[in-house]
């Protein structure tokens, strides 16, 4: 693991600390995620499946302490009842 998987796995663990709701993601998957959108650049990122938004946090953190240009879109289908919401 380099630098910014560990950074993203104990950004996680920070987020998930603050937030009402379950973090989807913990330790390697959310290094590994923190070291997607870090390679994206400057590009935009889409994270599917946000739920109560720990990944999408995640990624906005990571462009904003890398100074990373881009938008963070974040897409979650299920309505509260646990059903797809169509559009």
């Amino acid at each position: 693991m380099d630098g910014i998987e560990l950074w993203g796995i104990e950004e996680m663990r920070r987020i998930d600390a603050l937030i009402t709701g379950k973090c989807g993601i913990y330790d390697e998957a959310a290094g590994l995620w923190a070291w997607c959108v870090y390679h994206t650049g400057n590009k935009d990122v889409l994270d599917i499946g946000t739920a109560f938004g720990a990944s999408a946090i995640l990624a906005a953190k990571v462009k904003q302490r890398y100074y990373l240009k881009g938008t963070v879109f974040s897409l979650d289908p299920f309505t509260a009842e646990g059903e797809w919401q169509s559009s």
